[in-house]
């Protein structure tokens, strides 16, 4: 149908009609679509100069579903103001978008009615017939008492079945609001209506945005067109988008993001899940530092200025203060805001995710590995950790250096540079010949740990080629291992010396035993040697000098009983147990005591220097001797008892005989006496002489130190307790 056409009908239909070529632009109307939109008939008529009339608060969403119109083949119908030289008008416009044949958006094909409609005359009922018969949009017609009297091809094929006799008909089970709104519009309640119903189709529910509009101004028979887009996939989108944003909100409400909108200003627009203690609605229709301290402010500005003058998405990890001390860590993705229909930047997009948290873990783990790495280059021992190198049937071939402390760039005599991504047999062959390299190879298969001790290695250092010993420790980590080792080769050579040492000690002093043996026995024979020639001598003597000799025999057989005792441990020469040096002089005092006279000794068990020692026994063999002799002259026998006891820091010693007596004045001039008084004298101590017809006690104290000087400089010189 030709414009001229359309336009014979305008004046009793007061519909515009209008087609736009989406591929061009291009944009042709009829008059009466001039005359709508308050341009010149006589000129051009232009998209852009149709959407110049459009009203301000209309121009966004007539310029989005212009370019809906690009995406989305299919019925098209929008409603909009526009101000023109008589007012404003408000206009419904509805069409389809045809395809061309490859299925992209072709063309729109449409109408534009004035709301309120003008009367349609009966007359005009044939062109009315005529314009729409073969329209793709589909358009019905019903009067007064809801009858239908006009439906056109198109909604025939949208209700899928013949069209019903009345209006009320068209509509499901379910289309209450638009009986109702038909109702209304019948009765002269309403002059027009838009609302979306299902319709009463034989292949299912079809669901359309119907625009109702009454076409005259006479009361005899009310009459209204209807015009029908479907909507049943807009319905169905709308619907998963509904249920896909409460799932949004849902997964939202227990996470740690926030999403939020700002225009242009940074003006909060909309935010979900606010964090930092603050509501939305203390957020929107502010700015950030409206309740950010200013660094933190300044930073996210920045970032959001950024990516507003980029035209590009930024994401950043920022650290945010409010004015009232709450503080976290975001990861902020930043996502600037186009204009569709003038390509301005009008805000941004953003979603922020609390990662609080794991900022706070990364920087422990972060001071951590500083400590840890502080503590490993610090180490005096090597370390090193290094990863498995396989060859293409998974054997492994060697070990890639992944890191190595400063000990053991000491240790290989390289730098961390030359070893760090090399393999550890390539740097340092000897690892194969050693076994080490097989070692590590079963560590890692096996994850059993390692450990070495004194493993001999050869290789080149620094150009000389060294043979050294180390301590080696390792275990698995991952595909690999960390080691660490320490160089013993010098604590080796020292080993090895001690070794040596210590061998050509024990050589000495089994070289010395074998030579004080000899001597011991040479002494030994030599004692019995003398006190021979003594016997022989006294023997050969007049008798008054026989007993003289007889006291010098006695005194040799208590030294050489002294030197028995010392006999018995070769090791200990520079001290003796009293107690035991005792006992044998008492042995050899027994063996020349009659059979009637007892000899005993308590003595405590106390180490003196052997010079004391022998002191003290030739005290003691001078009184007992002398007791042995003549303490019992006329009695068939006795008792002698020799005591050494320690009191305190004193050696209580006292030898006592049941005998019969004597002067202690009229011996003093004796040469017994005379020796008794210096022996004694050299311990430190002075003889007590009791004597009566009960028995003879002569005693002595002496300091216990001037008998164990020589133990105690021992003692404190080797540490013993």
């Amino acid at each position: 149908m030709g414009w001229t056409s359309w336009e014979g009908l305008e004046a009793t239909l007061g519909v515009a009609a209008f087609e736009q070529d989406l591929v061009t632009g291009r944009l042709t109307g009829t008059r009466r679509f001039a005359d709508l939109h308050g341009l010149d008939p006589s000129r051009e008529i232009t998209v852009e100069a149709a959407r110049a009339r459009v009203h301000p608060d209309d121009r966004a969403r007539w310029i989005a579903n212009d370019e809906r119109l690009h995406r989305e083949p299919g019925p098209y119908t929008t409603e909009f103001r526009v101000r023109t030289g008589a007012g404003v008008r408000r206009l419904l416009a509805s069409g389809r978008v045809l395809v061309d044949a490859d299925g992209r958006a072709d063309r729109l094909v449409g109408i534009v009615v004035e709301r309120p409609q003008q009367a349609v005359r009966d007359d005009a009922e044939p062109s009315f017939r005529a314009c729409f018969e073969h329209v793709p949009v589909a358009v019905a017609k019903m009067r007064a008492d809801g009858r239908l009297v006009f439906g056109n091809p198109a909604l025939e094929r949208l209700l899928g079945r013949p069209l019903p006799d009345r209006v009320d008909d068209l509509f499901g089970a379910t289309g209450k609001d638009a009986r109702a709104a038909l109702q209304a519009i019948a009765s002269g309640a309403r002059s027009e209506a838009l609302f979306e119903a299902p319709l009463a189709g034989g292949g299912g529910e079809v669901w359309t945005e119907v625009s109702v509009a009454r076409t005259d101004d006479a009361a005899s028979d009310e009459q209204a067109v209807l015009v029908f887009h479907d909507v049943t996939e807009r319905r169905r989108v709308g619907g998963r988008l509904a249920r896909s944003e409460e799932r949004f909100r849902v997964a939202l409400a227990d996470a740690p993001t926030t999403v939020f909108e700002q225009d242009e200003g940074l003006r909060y627009l909309w935010i979900f899940n606010p964090h930092l203690e603050i509501s939305q609605e203390d957020l929107v229709g502010r700015t950030d530092a409206d309740f950010m301290d200013a660094p933190s402010a300044a930073r996210v500005v920045a970032l959001k200025r950024r990516a507003m003058t980029s035209r590009e998405a930024v994401r950043e990890i920022v650290e945010v203060r409010t004015h009232d001390g709450h503080s976290g860590v975001y990861d902020l993705f930043v996502e600037p805001r186009v204009d569709p229909g003038t390509g301005a930047v009008v805000g941004v997009a953003c979603a922020a995710t609390d990662v609080t948290d794991a900022a706070r873990r990364e920087a422990e783990l972060a001071a951590q590995k500083e400590r840890f790495r502080t503590s490993v280059e610090s180490m005096l021992d090597c370390f090193g950790v290094y990863t498995a190198l396989r060859d293409e049937s998974g054997r492994i071939v060697d070990f890639r250096v992944d890191y190595v402390n400063d000990a053991a760039c000491v240790a290989n005599a390289m730098t961390r540079e030359a070893q760090i991504g090399n393999g550890l047999c390539e740097i340092l062959p000897g690892h194969r010949r050693c076994g080490l390299f097989d070692a590590y190879v079963a560590l890692v298969q096996t994850g059993e740990p390692l450990r070495k001790e004194s493993v001999f290695y050869s290789d080149a250092y620094a150009g000389r080629k060294l043979i050294r010993a180390f301590d080696v420790s390792a275990a698995k980590l991952g595909d690999g291992f960390v080691a660490v080792w320490r160089d013993v080769t010098d604590r080796k050579r020292l080993e090895v010396e001690l070794a040596d040492a210590v061998a050509e000690r024990d050589r000495l002093l089994d070289q010395q035993r074998t030579l004080l043996r000899e001597l011991d026995h040479r002494v030994k024979n030599n004692f019995q040697l003398l006190g021979n020639l003594l016997s022989l001598q006294a023997k050969a003597v007049p008798d008054d000098a026989r007993p003289h000799l007889e006291d010098a025999r006695q005194r040799l057989m208590t030294i050489a009983a002294v030197h028995d005792v010392l006999r018995v441990d070769p090791d200990q020469l520079e001290t003796v147990s009293l107690r035991e040096a005792l006992h044998e002089m008492c042995v050899a005092l027994r063996s020349g005591a009659g059979p009637r006279i007892a000899l005993t000794l308590e003595a405590d068990d106390v180490e003196v220097v052997t010079s004391q020692a022998v002191t003290v026994c030739m005290v003691v063999n001078e009184i007992a001797t002398n007791a042995l002799k003549y303490a019992f002259v006329g009695r068939d026998g006795g008792r002698v008892t020799i005591r050494a006891l320690v009191e305190g820091a004193e050696l209580h010693l006292s030898v006592r005989d049941d005998g019969v007596g004597y002067d202690p004045a009229a011996a003093r001039e004796g040469l017994g006496t005379r020796l008794l008084e210096r022996l004694s004298a050299a311990l430190g101590g002075e003889p007590r002489v009791v004597s009566g017809d009960d028995g003879t006690r002569i005693s002595f104290v002496f300091p216990l130190a001037s008998l164990t000087r020589g133990v105690a400089a021992e003692t404190e010189g080797t540490g013993r307790g």
